[in-house]
């Protein structure tokens, strides 16, 4: 998202608005974001920085990875 708003300000465009399936952040950079399915939605939903996750930090292996490209098995 905060590339996307970088893109759409450095060539002169206006934002409008904001619109996800998911988000877990409500706003971004003063601006509110609207999603269908939020963290109400998912309650155990969780995202690390590679540097803290957990299961790495207990040495168990991850089977897969979901990001914006999919999900992607390991």
């Amino acid at each position: 998202i905060a590339k996307g708003i970088e893109c759409i300000r450095y060539y002169g465009g206006i934002l409008a608005g904001i619109s996800t399936i998911f988000s877990a952040i409500e706003e971004t950079d003063g601006i509110h974001i609207n999603s269908i399915f939020g963290m109400r939605d998912l309650p155990d939903y969780q995202a690390h920085d590679y540097r803290d996750c957990p299961f790495c930090q207990k040495g168990i292996k991850l089977d897969a990875l979901v990001n914006s490209y999919g999900y992607s098995k390991l």
